[in-house]
């Protein structure tokens, strides 16, 4: 019976990183997307409101 808890929590952790690491691939390609809009001229100059304050 402890062995297949002890598997449970396996698999469990194992899905758990499996998912981490999708959502990593899909935020750095949103990332390398944006990059390569910004490069074509697309986008605007933001200012941040913190620095309006100075």
């Amino acid at each position: 019976m402890n062995d297949n808890k002890n598997q449970e929590v396996k698999t469990t952790v194992q899905v758990a990183a499996v998912d981490k690491t999708k959502e990593n691939a899909e935020y750095l390609a949103k990332l390398d997307r944006s990059f390569a809009e910004y490069e074509k001229g697309f986008g605007k100059i933001h200012t941040l409101i913190e620095d309006m304050h100075k």
